[in-house]
């Protein structure tokens, strides 16, 4: 299956690869997901939770995250 490789545009080094995912692969995931759809069986406040937690690990990764989009604009 083809590649999707990520170049820091400023060195011309690959600074990361991921195998590509065909259309109908997505389409297939995406059909599942909304006839099993947990998320809106989820209360309110068990969502909260889950939100909560995505932005304090969002949070502790921001260093992480700012140099990997630097680095994948070659800035």
């Amino acid at each position: 299956m083809p590649k999707i490789i990520s170049i820091n545009p400023a060195t011309e080094e690959i600074y990361g690869e991921l195998e590509e995912t065909h259309n109908a692969k997505i389409d297939n995931i995406v059909e599942v997901m909304k006839r099993d759809n947990e998320w809106a069986r989820l209360s309110v406040d068990k969502r909260v939770k889950i939100i909560l937690k995505i932005i304090n690990l969002l949070d502790e990764n921001k260093e992480n995250i700012s140099r990997t989009m630097v680095q994948e604009m070659g800035k």
